[in-house]
């Protein structure tokens, strides 16, 4: 809740809804959620090159050890520029 000249005023979510009575997000709301929104990628509406630098994204962070320049090949040979590449890797070395 934020306070506005002494009086609390409603939250507001990132939509611009209000809460709804349980506080939750309106968006949120049981049975609202897609498999893909649960983290399931297979099921994520991406394309197959979006899919690609997705798995390299969750590979570099489960087993960073095991990626090699086959990994980084195929993300090319699916269209990604080099420059497009570093900044997944930069991406995923800030939040890891």
């Amino acid at each position: 809740m934020r306070t506005i000249r002494g009086k609390k005023k409603g939250t507001r979510t990132a939509g611009g809804d209000k809460p709804n009575r349980s506080g939750r997000d309106p968006l949120l709301r049981a049975g609202g959620l897609g498999t893909w929104e649960r983290g399931d990628l297979a099921a994520a509406p991406v394309t197959p090159a979006e899919r690609l630098l997705l798995a390299f994204a969750g590979r570099l962070t489960q087993s960073s050890h095991a990626v090699d320049d086959t990994d980084v090949q195929s993300l090319r040979q699916a269209g990604w520029t080099e420059p497009q590449i570093a900044e997944a890797v930069y991406v995923v070395a800030m939040f890891n």
